[in-house]
């Protein structure tokens, strides 16, 4: 917590709407996914007397907002001294592209943000079942292409 927020790590403190939450964990689905800790200032401490099992509540319920509903490893618990914080995970290569209330979102230099039209078009073709074998290859010569696979 004291590197601070990023695109992979979101500090939401304990009283974050469902929606920011659900905000949240589509922005880090649709970038690279990372952790949220909840109940964690913006400064990244532990807030003291927040309650570890409504948290947990929480971010299950944010994540059944987004479209399709994020469904993730169960949120943990972090004990210190200074507080409680649920920790939870987005795993990297999700296979949808999730939006919440229409909008799709990603995590850039710690913050979400909309995704622009090249983005949004480009996860749509990564994350669909024929998307790899659309993308352009980059870098690809005529020299290879099999000549006989081609005249058959």
């Amino acid at each position: 917590m004291s590197s601070g927020q990023n695109d992979r790590v979101a500090f939401l403190t304990a009283a974050a709407k469902h929606e920011l939450i659900a905000e949240t964990l589509a922005a880090m689905a649709n970038a690279n996914g990372g952790i949220v800790l909840l109940g964690v200032t913006a400064k990244g401490l532990p807030q003291k007397n927040s309650d570890p099992s409504s948290l947990r509540e929480s971010a299950v319920e944010a994540g059944l907002l987004t479209d399709p509903p994020l469904i993730l490893p169960s949120p943990q618990l972090a004990a210190s001294e200074k507080g409680d914080v649920v920790i939870v995970q987005v795993p990297p290569g999700l296979p949808h592209l999730y939006s919440l209330q229409g909008r799709f979102v990603t995590r850039t230099a710690g913050q979400n943000r909309p995704l622009t039209t090249p983005e949004l078009r480009r996860l749509l073709l990564e994350r669909s079942d024929a998307g790899f074998e659309s993308l352009p290859l980059t870098d690809a010569m005529l020299d290879d292409l099999d000549q006989t696979q081609i005249e058959r």
